[in-house]
């Protein structure tokens, strides 16, 4: 694993303790002062991972692309690295070329193209995006659905559920591991307002900023952070809720929340309605609509959601295993 923020590698080392993890450079180019200084500091980078990728010997590289354009020098790797193959994962819908420089983006996309052998992501909605908007050859692309394991823990979520909820209260659950606006904290606490008392809601991961938690009685949501097995908390709820505003190809916490039998009820948007089958599985409901979102945490009845938890589990296990 080769990469050029330090901090990236000492996670991935906890993670996988067996990785073999290269520093490729030490500056941070992205928040070079200047464009030339950027440029500059693009160009020692690259050569730093040009040399360590040659050293490898290895025969195929991996280039993994949070989104598109996503990194700079993820890109232009694409193009240097000596790898006989070279493969670009991307895991979020891309932007549009309009949104910075078109001219130049379009320059740099179709280098880039020419030289990846593979695209790979999850999703139709990422393909559809980067064709339209980025200009990829279609033959270029190979989609490889996510898949999860079953998260353990549901002989321990009986008595999780009971040091949250009161009996006949309503549980739902949000999984994230930022709090980035693009997540939909805001979202779920101003429907949370919104929602009548039987329902309670655990947030699970990053802590959203205060201004957004100060929407809500705290009694209304509890906030466990980020916790060492997510496997209990998605057993204990009634539902999962994925209120994503943005920048999104198909969150893994839709597949483990199917696996573990529980409906999901979230926004239509990117790779999202691919697993989320509005009425069947879970219900959909418009990016940023609080509104919506608190009349689906409401008025669906229990027995529905069960029913489309059922139904989610089945089509975890025919695809997303």
């Amino acid at each position: 694993v080769m990469a050029p923020q330090d901090d990236l590698l000492q996670s991935i080392a906890q993670a996988a303790p067996g990785a073999r993890l290269t520093l490729v450079a030490s500056d941070y180019y992205a928040r070079a002062p200047s464009m030339p200084k950027r440029a500059w500091a693009l160009a020692r980078s690259a050569r730093s991972l040009r040399s360590a990728l040659r050293e490898t010997g290895a025969g195929v590289v991996l280039l993994n692309n949070g989104g598109y354009p996503g990194s700079d020098l993820v890109r232009l790797a694409g193009a240097i690295a000596p790898q006989r193959r070279r493969v670009m994962s991307i895991h979020s819908v891309p932007w549009s070329r309009a949104d910075s420089q078109p001219q130049i983006q379009g320059v740099v996309d179709a280098i880039l193209w020419r030289s990846l052998d593979v695209v790979v992501g999850a999703t139709d909605a990422v393909e559809e995006g980067l064709r339209a908007e980025r200009g990829m050859p279609p033959e270029r692309w190979r989609k490889v659905p996510y898949g999860v394991r079953e998260p353990a823990g549901r002989e321990r979520a009986k008595a999780l559920r009971a040091s949250l909820v009161e009996p006949g209260q309503r549980l739902v659950g949000m999984v994230s591991g930022t709090a980035d606006p693009g997540k939909g904290h805001a979202v779920l606490f101003e429907a949370m307002a919104q929602a009548s008392d039987d329902v309670h809601a655990v947030i699970i991961g990053a802590t959203p900023p205060p201004e957004v938690m100060a929407a809500v009685d705290e009694s209304r949501v509890t906030i466990a952070g980020h916790v060492d097995d997510l496997g209990p908390y998605l057993h204990a709820v009634d539902a999962v809720v994925v209120p994503s505003v943005a920048f999104e190809s198909l969150p893994l916490v839709v597949l483990e929340a199917m696996a573990c039998g529980k409906a999901v009820i979230a926004s239509r948007l990117a790779g999202i309605p691919e697993a989320v089958r509005d009425g069947v599985t879970g219900r959909l409901f418009a990016p940023g609509d609080a509104m919506a979102l608190r009349t689906l945490l409401v008025q669906t009845p229990a027995d529905l959601l069960a029913a489309w938890g059922a139904a989610g589990r089945a089509s975890w296990q025919e695809h997303h295993t």
